[in-house]
Formats: structure tokens, C-alpha cells, sequence
């Protein structure tokens, strides 16, 4: 009703009051039962913090429009992390009126929600959200509601995912205590990009793990469970302090894995004592490598 009252008149224009009154209160309402809302989907398929929604015949024309309305401005999706007011509101209409609308058939511009954010500004308890696509044919057969599968927008996500996977592969043939003691160069850097995309968009990197990506399996088996683990932690209220040790902790888990000889991890075979040996020690491969000399396992 908001965007819809919006097409008419002004922002500034005391006819709109009402309808931002209205946005207020259901935003609120909305935000108290639930906390941080995550509202995403293309036309009559919406999702609601990951569960989607069904519609009854009666919303699912306002809903439509929205969607149809935000996917014109590049943008997937809302989301609450504060309790709104009337100006709240009228800035968010006067920021996305501002905006470019992207024209049919083009490709979005994935980074056309950074904009808005800024516009809107640190305080404001609206936020969007990246632009995505939901429908029947996604990634891997990934479910993502319903029936209906993810497919993901922003190529900033498989980058970061192929990203992650290069640097496991580059622990291929390192000696644990090479490590130094830390990550290899760069992967800690990816960790908190992956932590930062979770907080934002979890549904993101549940759709590459999905991605049936080429190459090694061992690497790809490494970073699906950290994806798997942060969306986890993220659905279990961790906070972004929290979500890196997870991350941390996750690579650690199998990290060890990686530097098991290939012979050994791939042998048909029973294993012989030595070499079971040093499959169970893999989870303290990484950990070993990290803990200050003398520390307990």
C-alpha cells in the first residue's frame, strides 16, 4: 500500500501520512513477533527470514506489486533491524524514488542495495536486501521453499565460494606444522567476508552448497561444512564475534583431513594401526597447529 500510495503523491505530501502510519505500525508489529525481519521473493514468492510464505488470494496482489516494485529498483528484498517510525518510512520512499529502475531483460546490478544502505543511512531501522530470483529451476536442485529452489544474483557469493576453495586446495601437501601457527594467507580475510554474507543473506551460501562445483572433493567437502556451520550458527542467533570463531573452528574440523596423505584417505582397503592413527588425529591437526606450545587439547 505504501509504494503503491507512493506512485501518486509525494513523500512530503500530507496524503501519504496515512499509509506511512501504516508501514510503521506493521513493521513494528512485525519486528516485535519475530525480531530481525528478512522479507525476499519475486512476485508471488516470498520468503520470510528463510520460510516462505503462503499467501492467500487477498495479499497476494499488494505482495506481487511490491516485489515487482523492489526488483525494478535492483532490489530483492526488505529487511528490519529496529523498530520504524513515520520518517523512517518517508526517508526509505524518498531514497528508492531516487534510485535508477533497471530496464526489462537487463541484467541487475548486484550492488545496486549498498546504494540504498548508504543512503538510508547506519540508523535506519530499514535496510534492503540483494537482488535474487526464486523459481523452479535453481542451483543443484536446492530447495529453497515449497518446492522452489534458490538461484543466486550476486556474483560476489560464487566468488567467494571458489575463493574459499582455492585456498583449502593450496594446504595440499603442507606439513601441519608449516602452518605456522595461523590460516594460510588470505583465507581469514574470506572467512569474515563469508561470516559478513551470512549475517546478511544466510540463504546465500546454502544455495552454493548446492553448486556441484568441479575439482578435488576433499577441498569442496571442507568449505561446504564451514558454509553449512555458519548458516547454522547464524540460525542459532550467533553474533558476528561468535559466527568467526565458528568459522575458525569449522575449517579446524577437517582442515587436518586435507593434509592426509592421499594414499591413506582414498585406500580401499582396512587401514592399517599407524594409518588410522592418523586419520583420528586429523581434527587436532589444525588445532595442534594454532594452540601456544604446552597448551591442553
Amino acid at each position: 500500500m505504501l509504494l503503491r500510495t507512493a506512485q501518486i503523491h509525494s513523500p512530503e505530501n500530507r496524503a501519504m501520512d496515512f499509509s506511512l502510519r501504516t508501514a510503521a505500525q506493521a513493521a513494528n508489529a512485525l519486528f516485535d513477533l519475530v525480531g530481525e525481519v528478512n522479507l525476499i521473493g519475486e512476485e508471488h514468492i516470498v520468503h520470510l527470514n528463510e520460510q516462505r510464505l503462503h499467501l492467500d488470494k487477498s495479499a497476494s496482489a499488494p505482495v506481487a506489486d511490491t516485489m515487482r516494485a523492489l526488483r525494478e529498483w535492483q532490489l530483492g528484498g526488505i529487511q528490519l533491524t529496529a523498530t520504524t517510525d513515520v520518517e523512517t518510512w518517508r526517508r526509505f520512499i524518498i531514497v528508492l524514488q531516487q534510485q535508477p529502475t533497471m530496464e526489462p531483460g537487463a541484467t541487475p546490478d548486484p550492488d545496486a542495495h549498498h546504494r540504498v544502505n548508504l543512503a538510508l543511512g547506519e540508523r535506519s531501522g530499514v535496510r534492503v536486501l540483494p537482488i535474487m530470483r526464486l523459481g523452479g529451476a535453481g542451483i543443484g536442485g536446492a530447495g529453497g521453499g515449497a518446492g522452489q529452489s534458490l538461484m543466486v544474483q550476486a556474483s560476489r557469493a560464487l566468488s567467494l565460494y571458489v575463493r574459499a576453495i582455492e585456498l583449502v586446495i593450496r594446504l595440499h601437501g603442507q606439513d601441519a606444522e608449516k602452518l605456522g601457527g595461523a590460516f594460510p594467507a588470505g583465507l581469514t580475510k574470506v572467512l569474515q567476508a563469508l561470516v559478513d554474507q551470512v549475517f546478511t543473506e544466510p540463504r546465500f551460501v546454502l544455495a552454493l552448497v548446492a553448486w556441484k562445483q568441479g575439482g578435488p572433493y576433499l577441498p569442496r567437502h571442507v568449505v561446504n561444512t564451514l558454509l553449512l556451520g555458519l548458516a547454522l550458527g547464524r540460525r542459532l542467533g550467533l553474533n558476528r564475534s561468535a559466527l568467526m570463531d565458528l568459522a575458525q573452528a569449522t575449517v579446524c574440523a577437517d582442515l587436518g583431513m586435507v593434509l592426509v596423505p592421499e594414499a591413506i584417505r582414498e585406500k580401499p582397503g582396512p587401514l592399517t594401526a599407524q594409518e588410522r592413527a592418523l586419520i583420528d588425529r586429523h581434527p587436532w591437526t589444525p588445532r595442534g597447529s594454532r594452540s601456544p606450545p604446552g597448551a591442553s587439547r
